[in-house]
């Protein structure tokens, strides 16, 4: 690892992993490994088209599930396809390389950072750098009233357009207009948002302050093309880059409104995207509640605490952060009530144990950004549970029809035979969801026990069943009717007498 990015902050190495992440492509990976210049590596991930390519969509959302069996190519749970080609393969090795190398680092500054803030309360944080290779920010909170109305927030960073081609598609069609236009006049709907989000989530709408320097290319671009457009095009063009420069000058670089998801994040197939438009994410969220602020917050004025992603159009903002941060904009405005009675509390994942489980992950579990922490603090407690055993098969090889090995993220004994169980942090998000389960169905054989390699035929399953759970619901995938239902919300698992309801719920499904 470069010297160069033990100088940079941790927000930095943050965005830095996040965009790693986003972009496995072979490119990023060259400029990363080794690279000497932090800030031509950010202006790689500025200019890039890479967050088109198909093969982004189709990897695992956790980057803390790449090891299994030994192989970080796996994807899904599902081992590399025998007809991928070898370059594709070790670019996912690689960049799963550079991805542990900066988890480590980012662990190290972290907590580094913390030592040094020197404010009230520190010393009662750690980050932990896990087996599981989890980066998990840990307080223990004494007050359970600091629990209550507690969210995550972000803040989406809203640029220009950056080419004629996006600008026409605005200009032309009567239907359309810019991006903060809708912003500014609070008109909600749906809007980028990152996979861990939640219902109730809070989300800071700002301008990026850069956003001019695309503008003064499209302007320049419109010009040297002036001959491809008639007069009335060309004006249309004009007046619409005259009024991002104008909507620039005024909200530039300033946090100006603030919503509240009011539904999930979902994952948008690209034909159900504006047609001919590049997206960056192609995870929404339905905002509501949006309230614009009368006096924008420049987030210079935040620059002590406030760090704005330069690679990506997300930023978290959470704990003492995001209360400095609602206290600015308090100085200047009134402040809607949904946004002064949140808290942002991090997650007391030390304090989750056998016997307050139901309750304690209950006020947190929304909160779980990775697979690997949701799993480990409350899935497989909830499948011991389920299942009225102590043992739970994770990671379990299966094959079908002779071919591919996959691997199921669980498998408990339930009523005499084995259930297939799949966890998600929302399928709500997740691109096919039903593509991936189908493959624990009827399955040649599933080894639930690596050591001994001990088999399970179908005979001995349900196999035409699979368990799902991601953060808010249990789900029943049936596979002769390719249908997925809800079997409960986990907001009303809170004592066995719940528990015992939930497992005669599930023996009805089978």
């Amino acid at each position: 690892m470069d010297d160069s990015l033990r100088s940079r902050s941790t927000e930095e190495l943050i965005s830095l992993y996040d965009k790693l992440w986003e972009d496995p492509s072979e490119e990023v990976c060259e400029r990363f490994d080794g690279y000497t210049d932090f800030d031509e590596f950010e202006e790689i991930f500025d200019e890039s088209d890479f967050f088109d390519c198909d093969f982004v969509d189709d990897m695992e959302d956790d980057p803390f599930e790449d090891d299994m069996e030994g192989d970080d190519s796996f994807e899904d749970g599902v081992g590399p396809d025998e007809t991928e080609s070898f370059n594709e393969q070790n670019r996912i090795r690689r960049n799963s390389q550079l991805r542990t190398e900066l988890r480590k680092l980012i662990c190290e500054k972290y907590n580094q950072d913390i030592w040094e803030s020197g404010v009230e309360g520190s010393n009662e944080y750690k980050v932990v750098f896990s087996e599981a290779d989890t980066i998990d920010q840990v307080r223990i909170i004494r007050d359970r009233e600091k629990l209550t109305k507690n969210v995550q927030a972000y803040i989406l960073n809203l640029a220009a357009p950056s080419d004629l081609f996006t600008l026409e598609e605005i200009a032309f069609d009567e239907d359309r207009q810019l991006d903060m236009e809708s912003a500014i006049d609070c008109a909600g709907g749906s809007w980028t948002a990152p996979r861990w989000a939640k219902p109730g989530d809070i989300i800071f709408f700002m301008h990026g302050k850069s956003a001019n320097a695309k503008i003064a290319r499209t302007k320049s671009e419109l010009k040297r093309n002036r001959e491809h457009y008639t007069e009335e095009e060309y004006r249309a063009l004009s007046a619409l880059i005259e009024k991002e420069t104008s909507i620039h000058k005024q909200y530039g670089g300033k946090i100006f409104a603030v919503g509240q998801l009011i539904g999930a994040p979902e994952y948008i197939p690209s034909e159900e995207l504006v047609e001919g438009l590049s997206f960056h994410s192609r995870v929404f969220a339905e905002i509501g509640s949006m309230y614009a602020f009368e006096n924008p917050l420049n987030v210079e004025e935040c620059n002590e605490y406030l760090h704005i992603s330069l690679v990506s159009g997300i930023t978290p903002v959470d704990g003492d952060i995001f209360d400095r941060l609602k206290g600015k904009l308090k100085e200047k405005n009134a402040i809607p009530t949904f946004l002064d009675e949140a808290k942002t509390t991090p997650l007391p994942l030390q304090r989750i144990n056998d016997e307050n489980w139901m309750t304690l992950s209950n006020d947190f579990r929304r909160e779980f950004m990775f697979e690997s922490q949701f799993r480990y603090y409350y899935v497989d407690r909830l499948l011991r549970n389920i299942s009225g055993q102590k043992k739970i098969f994770r990671e379990c090889r299966c094959k079908k029809d002779g071919i591919s090995n996959s691997f199921i993220d669980n498998v408990i004994r339930f009523e005499g035979r084995y259930l297939p169980v799949e966890v998600k942090l929302s399928i709500l998000v997740e691109k096919n969801i039903k593509k991936q389960v189908r493959k624990y169905c009827y399955d040649d054989f599933i080894v639930i026990d690596k050591e001994s390699d001990r088999k399970i035929t179908s005979e001995q399953t349900y196999c035409n069943r699979v368990l799902i759970v991601d953060t808010s619901k249990i789900f029943m995938f049936n596979y002769d009717e390719d249908s997925i239902t809800e079997i409960e919300a986990l907001d009303s698992l809170k004592d066995e007498k719940a528990m015992s309801l939930l497992r005669e719920k599930i023996k009805a499904f089978l």
